[in-house]
């Protein structure tokens, strides 16, 4: 491990060198100056190459996903429910008098008003969306398009039925969904708590880890200081979903427990695009946060590592000889 630690940190070295404006972050809350201090001393890095990152700009930062998971989140104007439902009735009415371009158009601009709700989603009415925009894509013969839809239907609310005047095809995909039992798990960063997240209007549960959801589509809403926010999140594998305003301190600290880093961990490598590595500076200790192949592992540095072996000469080298 020893060996493994002062290879990362030398290559760490070589990397700060590289971010000529950046630098190695150093995540701390408190101090700036003495949690530089801290992290040259031990990482054996010169203060140029540490770059201070205050845990409240981290704090700050909108919802974030990472792994198999990522977020839409809303690009247009606040919308309401009732915009939505009106837009579920045009559509279905524009279907039923032959209109399927118009009612294809309606169905999206609802879906889209639903990626910017800013109240309770009512899982009926976003439902019926997904239901049907499903039933105009297997009259159109796109039944892998059509299954998703309805996966995420099913994910809104798990009992539907299919109506007679709809493509029967859908009748039959809704059964094969129903019985699809994949699934990728969803961390959440922090644990949920009674005010959220919701997602596909069902809160989590009261100190809820993990959720295991299906893969594609699903609404995500986090309460926010200034009201109700909804995003689109889709899974195509195992991932992570941090809320960086639902931590309450201490945060940093609970990096020195394996057993509670988890969401620490996942709330600083969420925090930049192709992250690399980054130091943590909590309670008088050190820690770093690395990612190698996808995974993530952090580490204890007590003390400054070992300055590499001085080069050798042309004299030694004839000497071996």
């Amino acid at each position: 491990m020893k060996g493994a630690l002062q290879g990362l940190l030398g290559a760490l070295a070589l990397f700060g060198g590289g971010l000529a404006h950046a630098g190695v972050p150093v995540v701390y809350d408190g101090d700036a100056t003495a949690a530089l201090a801290l992290a040259a001393a031990r990482s054996g890095l010169p203060r140029d190459q540490l770059e201070p990152v205050p845990l409240d700009s981290l704090l700050s930062g909108i919802p974030r996903a990472i792994g198999g998971a990522t977020l839409r989140h809303c690009a247009g104007e606040p919308s309401r429910m009732d915009e939505i439902r009106a837009a579920r009735v045009r559509a279905e009415t524009s279907w039923r008098e032959g209109d399927v371009a118009s009612a294809m158009d309606h169905l999206d601009l609802g879906m889209a008003r639903l990626g910017c709700l800013v109240e309770k989603v009512d899982g009926k009415v976003a439902t019926r969306l997904f239901q049907l925009r499903s039933g105009l894509l297997a009259r159109e013969g796109e039944v892998e398009a059509a299954k998703a839809e309805l996966g995420t239907a099913l994910s809104l609310q798990s009992e539907i039925t299919w109506d007679e005047w709809m493509p029967g095809e859908g009748r039959e995909l809704i059964s094969e969904i129903r019985h699809n039992s994949d699934r990728f798990a969803l961390e959440l960063a922090p644990p949920a708590t009674l005010a959220g997240p919701w997602l596909d209007g069902m809160p989590p549960g009261e100190g809820q880890r993990v959720q295991h959801l299906r893969p594609g589509l699903h609404l995500l809403q986090v309460a926010s200081t200034s009201g109700l926010r909804s995003a689109w999140l889709t899974l195509d594998g195992n991932g992570a979903l941090v809320i960086p305003g639902s931590f309450r301190r201490p945060v940093l600290e609970t990096i020195a427990n394996p057993e509670t880093r988890g969401p620490v961990e996942q709330l600083i490598v969420s925090s930049q695009s192709g992250f690399s590595a980054a130091y943590v500076v909590a309670g008088g200790g050190l820690w770093l946060i690395s990612q190698v192949d996808g995974r993530t592992q952090t580490q204890t540095l007590l003390e400054p590592p070992p300055p590499p072996p001085p080069p050798e000469t042309g004299r030694k080298k004839k000497d071996r000889k």
